[in-house]
């Protein structure tokens, strides 16, 4: 990766550790929030985008009818409100993505809306001139892509649909000249475990590390605050895999949608 331009010392010096299996007590931090008068300005726009899966389920919900707000975002209701009204977003992705809801008619459809979301922002992501949000991003195409041609073609249309957007999305970076590498060896022996909260859990762990490696390449840098940014959303989903391990919940976390990478 390429060397920072800027080090943030004293506010990854403030970071406290992130809890890698007890999730009593966690609370996550807005980096971008928390931190934006001491942040370039180019640098937290960049590091808003580790937090926009709450973005995306808050958007989600209100063009599906939903009224519940989920916090941890980067837009309070009333942002997500003026977007659906048709206000431009700061981020192009979102703005496009709202133009396809209303040109289609989506709104009130869930499955549809939700794949539309993924291929606007993952495309995006992939994009992206900081590599570790690039590669993050492709790694969990890469990894969902993986999952569902594991399945072949038992999966509900819904799913083989998924499966069409994620290669898709994989094909147009290609054509780009992007690199698309295939998954690590390691990585696909856990997709292949039929204990699913093993296999979850054992694929976060596996993301957890990647992230931790890049952070310490550049242990000061902007990618140190996404890598830790991106790391709280995983003590989030494992929160919630210790909370529960019931089927429903397990199904929701293994991904009815390409949304819940976001």
């Amino acid at each position: 990766m390429a060397k920072p331009d800027r080090a943030y010392y004293g506010i990854v010096a403030a970071l406290p550790p992130l809890p890698r299996k007890g999730m009593e007590g966690f609370r996550p931090v807005h980096l971008a929030q928390s931190y934006k008068d001491l942040l370039d300005d180019r640098d937290r726009h960049t590091l808003e985008l580790a937090y926009v899966q709450a973005d995306h389920t808050n958007l989600l919900n209100r063009l599906t009818g939903s009224k519940q707000f989920v916090a941890g975002g980067n837009l309070a209701e009333d942002d997500i409100q003026r977007l659906v009204a048709g206000d431009a977003s700061t981020w192009p992705y979102l703005t496009a993505f709202l133009e396809e809801v209303r040109t289609r008619n989506l709104t009130g459809q869930r499955k549809e809306t939700e794949l539309a979301l993924a291929r606007h922002a993952l495309t995006f992501l992939i994009a992206q001139d900081n590599e570790l949000l690039r590669e993050w991003a492709l790694v969990q195409v890469r990894l969902r892509l993986y999952t569902g041609q594991q399945a072949g073609e038992s999966l509900r249309p819904v799913l083989l649909q998924e499966r069409e957007v994620l290669q898709d999305i994989l094909d147009q970076w290609s054509a780009s000249g992007g690199a698309v590498e295939p998954l690590p060896e390691n990585l696909m022996v856990i997709q292949r475990q039929s204990d699913i909260f093993q296999k979850e859990w054992d694929t976060d762990e596996w993301v957890w590390e990647f992230l931790e490696r890049e952070e310490n390449l550049e242990p000061f840098s902007l990618n140190a605050l996404i890598g830790y940014a991106l790391r709280q959303q995983i003590c989030l989903r494992r929160s919630a895999l210790l909370s529960s391990k019931s089927a429903n919940l397990l199904d929701h976390l293994v991904g009815e949608a390409v949304q819940e990478f976001l």
